[in-house]
């Protein structure tokens, strides 16, 4: 796909059939054109997860094609696991080898296919903005981290505002669920991307489990 055929990243689909579609046709030019458009969300979130704590095992929320899973295990994290929505990313994910196990699964269908209290951390890396309930996900993945544990979310900075993405997640703080937030600064998201360029960026959030 070109630059072009990618407009419609900057308004977040809402179907998951169609979300499904877009990324599993994405696939095989995926992981080349994100980094021609200089996308570095998952080395960073990495990196912040593992400044938090050297968890394991780990969750990769929206898994995609493994850039999350790859960007761990080249920082010494292991025992990750991916879910995502696309079944050719997530096959795509498992081949890297970076990962232990993958699931197709919709974030929006709860509760997640785990028991309570599973992972010692979780990252999630240009997903949020596609589902419908962020409030109803994060209490799940409340459930299923264990108490302390970081989990690692980005979220664009135009829809982070727009959302109030960080009132949100401070009323999970103030219902008990969550014990601290903290979000970075804007920071870039896709530079290269002429539907994005300098007009939106990204912000880093660490979500610590009460």
């Amino acid at each position: 796909m070109s630059d072009d055929e990618h407009g419609w990243l900057r308004t977040p689909l809402t179907d998951p059939a169609e979300i499904e579609r877009y990324y599993d046709e994405w696939v095989s030019t995926y992981d080349r054109q994100l980094a021609d458009w200089g996308y570095e969300a998952p080395h960073v979130a990495a990196t912040i997860l593992v400044e938090a704590a050297s968890p394991g095992p780990v969750l990769d929320v929206g898994c995609g094609t493994g850039l999350v899973g790859r960007a761990l295990r080249e920082r010494g994290v292991g025992g990750i696991d991916g879910i995502d929505l696309s079944s050719a990313s997530i096959a795509a994910a498992l081949a890297t080898g970076a990962y232990r196990a993958t699931v197709q699964h919709n974030l929006d269908h709860l509760p997640l296919p785990y028991p309570d209290d599973t992972y010692a951390g979780a990252v999630c890396a240009g997903v949020l903005s596609y589902v419908a309930d962020l409030g109803a996900l994060i209490t799940d993945l409340c459930r299923v981290l264990t108490s302390g544990s970081p989990f690692v979310a980005t979220y664009r900075s135009d829809l982070f505002v727009e959302r109030d993405v960080a009132g949100l997640v401070q009323g999970l703080v103030d219902r008990g669920l969550l014990r601290s937030v903290s979000w970075s600064e804007v920071r870039p998201y896709m530079p290269g991307n002429p539907n994005f360029g300098e007009a939106i960026g990204i912000r880093y959030g660490t979500l610590v489990v009460a």
